[in-house]
């Protein structure tokens, strides 16, 4: 975000909330993975060895470089995706809507 050298608001708010959703898609991925899938190993000390996000990401990771080993689970993890990325969708453009509506009444 900082290398970007944006200095449009609206482009930065954007950029934002793109990040945002990202950091969901792999957020929820992991927590799914977790209580689902495979779960995160505790290590000694009794942390888990990733956050939630890492292990989304790792698995988003894994089916990017290796999809032929995980069709099935491509699929699956996409339309879990889709339906994420739809609904964080959904409350980002009515939230959008409205603040933009509020800018233009102002």
């Amino acid at each position: 975000m900082e290398d970007t050298h944006l200095k449009d608001t609206d482009r930065i708010a954007k950029l934002f909330a793109l990040t945002n959703i990202a950091f969901v898609i792999c957020l929820t991925i992991g927590c799914y993975a977790d209580a689902c899938e495979k779960e995160i190993p505790i290590k000694n000390h009794g942390y888990k060895a990733n956050s939630y996000f890492r292990h989304g990401l790792n698995i988003i990771r894994d089916i990017l470089t290796k999809p032929i080993l995980k069709k099935e689970r491509l699929e699956d993890l996409s339309n879990f995706v889709l339906d994420s990325v739809k609904s964080i969708f959904d409350y980002y453009i009515k939230n959008l809507v409205k603040i933009n509506c509020e800018k233009i009444i102002i």
